[in-house]
């Protein structure tokens, strides 16, 4: 073995790798150990064991790491800190104008309400013209369609807008402080809002098979048609569809499907579905609107099949599992 495979296995072996351990005959984050791996006696682990030279590199990049460690946790610290004054705004105001998400679900179940949701995406999209999703480009009319959604209007019929959950993980945390004072001008303190993570895996984690329960019952002895992207990563898994007692398709555009909301409208308005299901990022929030407007149920759903997978059967994160 040379020197350079032999600090390189090493190398594995303090950043943890299993494999690699066993192979040097030590423990994770250990440097090789004496004889253990040499049935024979201490030759062979005395020949593959590091130089003096690469013990020492080691020991300085086990100082490093522990350091890097030490900033991460400084790091961690001075977030919460610094985003603890508007996350506490946030929650005083959704206190009073966001259901729980157990609430959300027997609102849309009993009042046979639609729902259009606002993702971080969403709220990105809305106040920043400059952002862009990979499926889906920004547009000053997207822009202010998603504006017209977040409050909705009598002629919207029974619409539900959907907000994010509150969560104070680095993620959500650095959303909030970048979009809220946005946000917040906009929301209308007299709307009752719903909990947009009802579709996402935090959900069904939380609420088990009482969560797929409560979603059952909001299409029972239903017809549904679902809208879709072409090859998005939503199916009919029977153990949130069987419910339904009818399931369609109606396939949309894959990317900026924005502007076939026109001809989404006219598909949806001549199917005889009970229910709509959506399933196409920012467009689905505002075709829900759309279609409320015009007497038509509507539920924007998004991942809701792939969180069920990523709980239920140890899938990925929905945005990492393939469509289908």
């Amino acid at each position: 073995m040379t020197a350079t495979t032999r600090f390189k296995r090493a190398l594995r072996v303090l950043l943890g790798s299993e494999a690699e351990a066993e192979a040097l005959g030590a423990a994770p984050r250990t440097l090789a150990g004496s004889g253990a791996s040499d049935p024979a006696g201490a030759g062979v682990a005395d020949a593959d064991a590091p130089t003096p030279g690469e013990k020492r590199i080691i020991e300085l990049l086990t100082d490093i790491k522990g350091e890097l460690r030490g900033h991460r946790r400084n790091l961690e610290s001075l977030r919460i800190a610094t985003t603890a004054p508007v996350l506490h705004e946030v929650a005083g105001v959704l206190a009073d104008i966001q259901l729980t998400a157990p609430e959300t679900l027997r609102r849309l179940a009993e009042r046979k309400a639609s729902m259009a949701r606002f993702g971080d995406g969403e709220l990105r999209l809305m106040t920043r013209s400059e952002f862009n999703l990979g499926f889906q480009t920004n547009s000053g009319r997207l822009q202010a369609a998603l504006r017209r959604t977040l409050v909705p209007q009598p002629e919207d019929g029974d619409l539900l807008i959907a907000l994010p959950h509150l969560f104070r993980d680095a993620h959500w945390s650095g959303v909030w402080a970048e979009l809220w004072p946005d946000v917040r001008a906009l929301l209308d303190p007299a709307t009752t809002y719903g909990n947009a993570h009802i579709t996402r895996p935090n959900f069904f984690r939380t609420h088990g098979q009482a969560g797929v329960e409560m979603w059952r019952e909001v299409w029972r002895d239903s017809s549904v048609a679902v809208i879709t992207g072409i090859g998005a990563r939503f199916d009919v898994i029977p153990e949130l569809f069987d419910s339904a007692a009818s399931v369609e398709r109606i396939d949309a555009p894959a990317t900026d499907a924005f502007d076939a909301l026109p001809s989404l409208i006219e598909a949806a308005e001549a199917s005889d579905a009970d229910i709509f299901l959506l399933a196409l990022g920012p467009s689905a929030t505002v075709l829900a609107r759309e279609l409320a407007a015009r007497g038509r149920r509507a539920l924007d759903v998004g991942h809701i099949s792939a969180s069920h997978r990523t709980v239920f059967a140890g899938a990925g994160r929905p945005e990492h599992q393939t469509g289908g």
